[in-house]
C-alpha cells in the first residue's frame, strides 16, 4: 500500500475479521467486527434506519463498485479496503474496482419527547443532520411554541386541553429532507368519571353480576386514555356504610375489566385514581356488593322507553330502597345529554313517566340520586 497508495493514511492494520461494508455501517457505530457482503449493507437503508441525502450532508457512502465508506468531510473518508488496512483517504483515492462514490446516507432523524403535555415540555430531534434547517409548527392553539424555533430542540407550553400535532420540517438549501410528526395529548392533572354497567342480571331487580367463577366487574371510564396508570383500592364498608378496612390495592395500566378474588359477603367501596405525567386525579368510585362470592351492584332503578310514544318510564327498586332505608320521596331523577342536565324530578311514586317527544336523537343519561347522596346512572340511546 505504501507504494501504490502513498497518500492514504493507515489507521489500523490488515485483518480478515471485518470488511468495508461492516466498518461503514456496523463497526463504526459501535458494533462488533463481522464480515458483511454486498448487497446485505442495503438493509441499513431499506429498513428505514437511513435515508439518502445530498453529498454535502452524507455520513455513510455507497460506491458504484463493491465498497462503503464513512464520510468525515468533503475531502476525507475512512474505509476498510477488503482484508487490507483501515485507511483515511480522499473520496476517489481508492482501489480501481471500488470506482467512485455513488449514494450518500444519514441516520433518519427522529422526534423525541413525551406524548402527554401537562404544562411545559421540550421536544428534540435525534440525529439532526448538520447543515440543515428546521421549522417547527403546531396544528392548533392547544399549545404555543415558546422557544427553540429553528433549532433541534423546541419548547411547547400548554394553553388548553386537547390533541395537537407537532411537526418538524427539516430542509437543506430549500429542499425538504424529512418531515417529522408527533401526536400529543394536552392535558392537565387527570380528571375522569366512571360507571358500572351490568354483565348479567339476576331477575328483574337482582344484582349487576359478573361471571361467578371469574368475579369480573366491567367498568366504563370516560376519557381514560389520558392516563398511563391506575391505582385501584377496595375497602370493606362498615355496617353504617362508612369506609372501613382496605382489603385490596392494585396498580394497573388497564381498567376496562377488573378481576377480583373471593371476598366475604358484604358491601365494599371501589376507588380508582388516574396517574399520568401531569399528576394524579381525584379518586372516583362506587359501592358494590359481594353476594356468595360474586361481585355486582344493585340497580337503584330500571327504565323502559317507547319509541312510538317517546315516553320514558323510570321505576325505582323497592328492595334496594328498603334495604338501604331510603324512601322514594328522597330520590331525585335527572335526565342528561352528553354535556348538561336537561330535566330533574323528585320521585313521589314508584314510577315516573318522562315525555321525550321533540327531543333530539342521541345518547341520554338517566341518573338517580338518593337523599344521602348515593347516585347511579344508566344510558338511553334515543333514535
Amino acid at each position: 500500500m505504501a507504494t501504490y497508495y502513498s497518500q492514504a493514511e493507515i489507521i489500523e492494520g490488515p485483518t480478515k475479521k471485518y470488511n468495508c461494508h461492516a466498518y461503514a455501517w456496523h463497526v463504526s457505530e459501535g458494533g462488533n467486527q463481522v464480515w458483511l457482503n454486498r448487497p446485505d449493507e442495503s438493509l441499513y437503508w431499506s429498513d428505514g434506519s437511513y435515508i439518502e441525502v445530498p453529498e454535502e450532508l452524507g455520513v455513510k457512502v455507497s460506491y458504484f463498485g463493491d465498497h462503503s465508506a464513512v464520510r468525515l468531510n468533503s475531502s476525507t473518508y475512512i474505509s476498510k479496503w477488503g482484508a487490507y488496512p483501515l485507511v483515511k483517504h480522499a473520496p476517489n483515492y481508492v482501489p480501481y474496482g471500488y470506482m467512485n462514490p455513488n449514494k450518500f446516507y444519514i441516520r433518519i432523524p427522529q422526534l423525541s419527547g413525551s406524548s402527554i403535555l401537562s404544562n411545559v415540555a421540550q421536544f428534540h430531534i435525534e440525529y439532526f443532520p448538520i447543515g440543515c434547517t428546521v421549522n417547527w409548527t403546531v396544528s392548533n392553539n392547544c399549545v404555543q411554541i415558546t422557544s427553540g424555533q429553528g433549532t433541534e430542540t423546541v419548547t411547547l407550553q400548554r394553553n388548553y386541553d386537547g390533541w395537537v400535532t407537532l411537526t418538524a420540517t427539516i430542509s437543506y438549501n430549500g429542499t425538504i429532507i424529512k418531515t417529522l410528526n408527533k401526536e400529543i395529548m394536552v392535558v392537565g392533572t387527570p380528571d375522569f368519571c366512571m360507571g358500572i354497567y351490568p354483565v348479567s342480571a339476576d331477575g328483574e331487580w337482582g344484582y349487576w353480576r359478573s361471571d361467578l367463577s371469574g368475579n369480573t366487574i366491567e367498568v366504563d371510564f370516560i376519557d381514560a386514555s389520558a392516563y398511563s396508570n391506575y391505582i385501584v383500592d377496595l375497602y370493606r364498608l362498615n355496617n353504617d356504610f362508612s369506609l372501613g378496612t382496605r382489603v385490596g390495592h392494585w396498580t394497573t395500566s388497564s381498567i376496562d375489566n377488573m378481576t377480583f378474588g373471593y371476598y366475604p359477603q358484604g358491601w365494599y367501596s371501589l376507588e380508582v385514581v388516574g396517574v399520568n405525567d401531569c399528576g394524579t386525579s381525584n379518586p372516583v368510585g362506587t359501592e358494590i356488593e359481594c353476594v356468595d362470592g360474586s361481585w355486582g351492584m344493585p340497580r337503584m332503578f330500571s327504565f323502559t322507553y317507547s319509541q312510538d310514544s317517546q315516553m320514558l318510564t323510570v321505576t325505582l327498586n323497592p328492595v334496594l330502597t328498603s334495604s338501604r332505608k331510603q324512601s322514594s320521596d328522597g330520590c331525585e331523577i335527572q335526565l342528561w345529554n352528553e354535556n348538561s342536565m336537561l330535566r330533574k324530578y323528585k320521585m313521589t311514586d314508584e314510577k315516573l313517566q318522562i315525555p321525550m317527544s321533540g327531543m333530539k336523537g342521541g345518547l341520554y343519561i338517566i341518573r338517580a340520586i338518593t337523599d344521602d347522596g348515593k347516585s347511579q346512572q344508566q344510558k338511553l340511546m334515543k333514535k
